[in-house]
């Protein structure tokens, strides 16, 4: 019983995804990644890669994934998000819009 209670006190103090977010709901086109400690999207145009917090099922096909995409999603504010914190902003992506083989419009 102590162990349960234990490991329920453990998983109640584990970090979740941060939901506080700096911008409404839009859309972003990018590319996205799944792969060993790395859930990432880099916006077309832009010189950040951020953390992947919470994604659609379509999207997480496995290891290894890569895919040119237009989704719609809100951003975290600056902070350090991932994979050791690498990252300076995290994405909630609500939805999928499209995908492309061509990158940023191509």
């Amino acid at each position: 019983m102590r162990r349960l209670a234990f490991l329920l006190l453990l998983a109640a103090c584990a970090p979740r995804p941060a939901l506080a977010r700096d911008t409404p709901e839009r859309e972003f086109e990018g590319v996205y990644e799944l792969g060993f400690e790395r859930h990432t999207f880099r916006p077309c145009g832009s010189r950040e890669t951020w953390w992947v917090g919470i994604a659609p099922a379509e999207l997480q096909r496995g290891l290894g994934t890569r895919a040119f995409v237009r989704v719609r999603g809100t951003v975290g504010r600056r902070g350090g998000y991932g994979h050791l914190a690498r990252y300076p902003r995290q994405i909630i992506i609500t939805e999928v819009v499209s995908t492309s083989d061509e990158p940023c419009g191509g």
